[in-house]
């Protein structure tokens, strides 16, 4: 029950906005998906441009960001639409 609230209150306040879907699907719309879409989504959202690399621990930063330079020069820049408006 907890969990049908706050995707209705969700809903509600971000009626305008990507924050009113649900990230995990809605069961009711998934068969609706062709495979050539979700393809064309997972392609366009994950691609590497659309990333953010996060790190944690006492490790040397240098070593993070030599492995980054690795391998993020491996993938072309690609525009990605992940514009958020306002409500």
């Amino acid at each position: 029950p907890e969990s049908i609230l706050a995707r209705t209150i969700q809903q509600a306040v971000f009626a305008n906005t990507i924050y009113a879907n649900d990230s995990g699907g809605d069961p009711r719309a998934i068969p609706s998906l062709t495979y050539e879409a979700f393809v064309r989504f997972h392609r366009v959202h994950y691609h590497p441009s659309n990333a953010l690399a996060f790190f944690y621990g006492d490790d040397d930063p240098g070593e993070r960001l030599r492995i980054l330079d690795e391998w993020f020069p491996r993938f072309e820049a690609a525009p990605v639409p992940a514009a958020v408006p306002l409500q």
